[in-house]
């Protein structure tokens, strides 16, 4: 035992970008060991959730964090109007989805560039008419509608699988 305390991660919160962990006295080395150490798991570059949080949840509750995690590191710097979609709205409307990779879908009415996004993020270009919009949990994404016609065109059976989800919702 080295005598030496380790600091706290800040109570009342499981998600932070690196300069809220750097505001709150963690330097980059100490980020680093508590990524070592699990009590921190790294969600995408300078996005970090709590470990204990993170070992706990289900991959579908894994899926939506991943969305929740780009959104706590984009949303407030991003300068182009985004909406999650494809698999990302799908996921946020708790459509169930198989067969397919965690990647973010977002959709911008101007081009984005490949580079200005994370390996993570499938950006797409497309104007949305404003029925097609919606929040959900808080994020902006394509309404059930628009997100069921994206499953049809970008995924090779995922139509086939969230319509009858879809019409299951829409029916309560």
């Amino acid at each position: 035992m080295t005598g030496k305390k380790q600091r706290e991660l800040p109570a009342g919160m499981n998600l932070w970008r690196t300069n809220e962990l750097e505001s709150a006295g963690f330097s980059a080395r100490t980020i680093a060991a508590l990524v070592r150490s699990g009590e921190l798991v790294r969600l995408r570059r300078g996005c970090y959730i709590r470990g204990s949080t993170w070992v706990v949840q289900k991959p579908v509750v894994r899926s939506r964090q991943l969305i929740a995690a780009h959104a706590h590191g984009t949303l407030a710097t991003s300068e182009g109007r985004m909406v999650y979609s494809h698999t990302s709205a799908a996921r946020l409307h708790r459509l169930f989805l198989w067969n397919v990779d965690d990647r973010v879908h977002i959709t911008q009415a101007k081009t984005p560039s490949r580079v200005s996004h994370g390996r993570d993020v499938v950006p797409h270009t497309g104007s949305l008419k404003a029925d097609e919009l919606v929040t959900v949990d808080g994020l902006p994404c394509t309404s059930l509608e628009r997100t069921v016609v994206n499953g049809h065109e970008f995924l090779p059976t995922g139509g086939q699988l969230m319509c009858p989800l879809v019409a299951s919702k829409t029916a309560r």
